[in-house]
């Protein structure tokens, strides 16, 4: 009877989170306006507190953090949106653009306003760096999208620009800052900041790509995280505690998705560098070219767990394969090594599959 408390208990909070989470989605995606989505990102962000929170003190501070910097961005867009309304006057279009792309940009965590994103991935569950990650970027997405597209080039359009510069100085200073990083929560953080730009620029030219690249990266980023959490990973030193196999897989696991999120084919995440550059390089011809040449060099940072855990000596792939087929074939973590197979290579190939028969 407590073990059923207890999962009754679970089931009520996890049902709770999951309908108001999913109910601020549909109202953002269904709102006409910036009002709307502002109200529906609240909504996602009270709905998410508890889940980031946690057990722990880290936890808790994390997510306090989390939630005010959400909590002042999101003020920024409502009044920048109020600003928006009385725009006939230059300072209200001045003021409007800079604290609409102000609050967005805390939002993504695009520069200046980038450090958060470490600090408070640093200290949260793997789910909790999933959700940080995808679902809580798709309605700032959305308000971006709304801002410099549907406005045209007479409102907030000519902003485009400046978006294209934020975005390259906002993977640059990710990329110099992942240098040395062995915390795979902060070089995920990382990450999450370099395609966070790539999909503030896919934003600003159709947001049907928008939406693709946004669930596509989240299928990989689910089954990283889902993989690193199966495994109980959060640092490279923790790799030094594995037995050889554990070692191994992990290695390959994180060789695997750094494969995925430089884009390199056939991994899923190549279908993301071809939707971008397809749907960018006509607006945003350099802005594409530096955001590509920028992911590639991130890959080092993954790459270089994935040498020294599994390519450290000539026999590691050899017994990773003999160990996978022999004693660890039954064991609970075959499910990591499939889930990189399917997720990451499946994936890749019926992308390039779709593409050829779309011809894209």
């Amino acid at each position: 009877m407590k073990m059923w408390g207890y999962f009754m208990n679970w089931a009520h909070s996890v049902g709770l989170f999951g309908f108001s989470f999913a109910l601020g989605i549909i109202l953002g995606w269904s709102s006409g306006g910036i009002l709307g989505c502002w109200a529906a990102m609240e909504l996602c962000s009270l709905a998410l507190m508890p889940v980031l929170s946690g057990s722990s003190v880290s936890e808790s501070d994390g997510a306090l953090v989390y939630f005010c910097l959400q909590a002042f961005g999101s003020f920024m867009i409502f009044l920048g949106s109020l600003f928006l309304n009385a725009s006939a006057y230059p300072v209200s279009v001045f003021l409007s653009s800079t604290l609409l792309c102000g609050g967005l940009f805390l939002k993504l965590g695009a520069f200046p306003i980038s450090f958060w994103v470490p600090r408070v991935m640093s200290v949260m569950s793997w789910f909790g760096c999933f959700m940080v990650s995808v679902p809580q970027k798709f309605l700032p997405l959305l308000i971006l999208n709304e801002t410099m597209v549907l406005t045209g080039p007479g409102g907030l359009g000519k902003m485009l620009g400046w978006v294209e510069v934020v975005a390259c100085i906002t993977a640059m200073s990710a990329t110099v800052m992942s240098v040395g990083v062995k915390d795979l929560r902060v070089l995920f953080s990382f990450s999450s900041i370099i395609q966070s730009c790539f999909m503030m620029v896919v934003a600003c030219s159709d947001f049907s790509l928008t939406l693709f690249y946004l669930l596509t990266y989240g299928v990989i980023c689910w089954g990283f995280c889902f993989s690193m959490n199966w495994l109980g990973v959060y640092s490279a030193s923790c790799a030094s505690r594995m037995g050889k196999l554990d070692k191994e897989m992990f290695g390959f696991s994180v060789g695997c998705y750094a494969l995925s999120f430089a884009g390199l084919p056939p991994f899923l995440g190549f279908g993301l560098k071809a939707v971008f550059i397809r749907g960018c390089v006509e607006m945003f011809p350099v802005g594409c070219t530096i955001l590509t040449l920028l992911s590639v060099v991130s890959m080092y940072f993954y790459y270089d767990i994935f040498i020294s855990c599994v390519l450290g000596s000539w026999s590691g792939i050899y017994s990773f394969w003999v160990g996978l087929r022999s004693q660890y074939l039954l064991e609970s973590r075959i499910v990591v090594f499939f889930s990189v197979l399917i997720i990451n290579s499946f994936g890749g190939f019926m992308f390039l599959i779709l593409a050829g028969v779309l011809h894209m």
